[in-house]
């Protein structure tokens, strides 16, 4: 019955979404089925059954909602549990099911939004040009390259050309590449070759040469 209803939320909600069932009958809470799932997401899915199976609250509803898993620096899972009861209404929960939807796009198509209904209903008759603040340029450091990519919600195993050329312009912009180990930490963040990152700073150094 259960696997029944993975297999369903898999086909219906598409794959964004994943569905895991866990056995909590064994004491390593095995994934005895899933839909859409990566092994990645099933350990920090895991992780939660756990966490929540140590909340007495949780156990006594049954189920939460909207919990964010954070799997690496780009992507971010928003993951509710059911606890699925035993034979007996007495018996501890016998599974638990995880349903979990992958936030990067939904993130980017609200950016995206926000950007273009963002309107200035200022009058232009009232209003003066004001001189630019000019925002103090942050050291480089090797941290930036996670934060830069999770601002832009760059996932390694779907993110294009050009998520990359414009993550790496940025890193550029920022002085990062000038820091000794950036460029490995960069092409692993993005899931690419170092050969690959020396090409697009090639290509953006030439571009403004």
């Amino acid at each position: 019955l259960w696997r029944n209803m993975v297999d369903f939320l898999g086909e219906t909600l598409g794959s964004s979404f994943e569905a895991v069932l866990f056995d909590l009958q064994q004491a390593d809470l095995p994934a005895v089925y899933h839909r859409n799932a990566t092994q990645a997401s099933i350990g920090a899915m895991r992780e939660l059954v756990q966490q929540t199976l140590a909340s007495e609250w949780v156990r006594r509803q049954g189920y939460c909602v909207n919990r964010g898993i954070s799997l690496d620096f780009s992507q971010m899972l928003k993951t509710s549990v059911l606890f699925l009861p035993g034979e007996k209404e007495e018996d501890p929960p016998a599974a638990a099911l995880c349903v979990a939807v992958h936030c990067g796009m939904f993130l980017r198509l609200m950016n995206l939004a926000s950007e273009m209904i963002s309107l200035d209903h200022r009058d232009l008759d009232s209003t003066s040009p004001e001189e630019p603040v000019v925002p103090r340029k942050e050291s480089p450091s090797l941290e930036m390259i996670d934060r830069i990519l999770a601002q832009q919600c760059i996932d390694p195993a779907t993110a294009t050309q050009g998520d990359r050329i414009e993550a790496i312009v940025e890193l550029y912009e920022a002085g990062v590449f000038e820091i000794k180990g950036a460029v490995a930490k960069t092409a692993e963040a993005l899931g690419i070759s170092q050969k690959s990152v020396y090409r697009y700073l090639a290509k953006i150094k030439q571009a403004r040469s």
